[in-house]
């Protein structure tokens, strides 16, 4: 092969590469810090809501909030959806999954359950769930 001919190949190639790589990088979705402050303020008032022992309020809006951050991430659908969607992605070890899904879950129960009373650890764990859920798909707390 001719010097000028391999220069061009490794030219097209570096070209090729760099396209595949900006377009990449273009659909990949996050959190920008925009987002990062407007998640820790919500997450901020569902705090405040438990204070305030208003728990099941605060699982609702912090089972929003999830769905929030894993929209920004890219994910589509009901939040169910999207935590199925995540696993598939191997994002979350097996157990972080399964405590995504524990909280949401427990989201569900509050929701449709009349009369739901929960202890203060259930909602405490469930809570924990959720921000230890978020952290790792990259909200800076």
């Amino acid at each position: 092969m001719e010097p000028i001919s391999f220069v061009v190949l490794i030219i097209v190639f570096l070209a090729i590469f760099l396209a595949v790589y900006t377009l990449l990088k273009a659909g990949k979705k996050g959190i920008d810090d925009g987002q990062q402050a407007f998640i820790i303020t919500q997450w901020n008032l569902v705090e405040g809501e438990v204070k305030s022992r208003r728990e099941i309020s605060a699982i609702l809006n912090a089972d929003k909030l999830l769905g929030h951050v894993l929209s920004l991430l890219g994910y589509e659908g009901s939040i169910g959806e999207k935590l199925k969607r995540i696993g598939e992605s191997k994002i979350l070890t097996q157990d972080q999954l399964n405590r995504a899904w524990n909280a949401h879950k427990m989201r569900n129960k509050v929701a449709h359950e009349i009369g739901i009373k929960l202890s203060g650890k259930e909602v405490d764990k469930t809570l924990s769930d959720f921000k230890s859920t978020l952290r790792i798909l990259g909200v800076r707390f």
